[in-house]
């Protein structure tokens, strides 16, 4: 399971990420969608532990994705830029 809570990132003068929360039952397939410059990248990188959250945690399995970091890289996979094309 994913647990990310209260994530908030400033760069600088920059917001990146305003006290984001969710949780991913474990099974789930899930992805984020948005707009270039929403926040996408920066919540990954917070959630594989590359970058550190200026607020908030997220575990992994339990796992502090800050504080154990190669181990939540060990478990988890992120497929980045991908884009789906639905017909109906």
């Amino acid at each position: 399971m994913i647990e990310v809570r209260n994530i908030s990132k400033q760069f600088k003068v920059y917001q990146a990420l305003n006290d984001v929360s969710f949780t991913v039952k474990e099974g789930s397939v899930t992805g984020l969608i948005g707009p270039n410059g929403s926040g996408k990248t920066t919540l990954i990188r917070i959630m594989n532990g590359v970058l550190g959250a200026s607020r908030g945690q997220v575990t992994i399995n339990g796992l502090d994705a800050a504080r154990e970091t190669e181990k939540v890289l060990a478990m988890c996979g992120t497929l980045p830029n991908i884009v789906v094309y639905m017909t109906i």
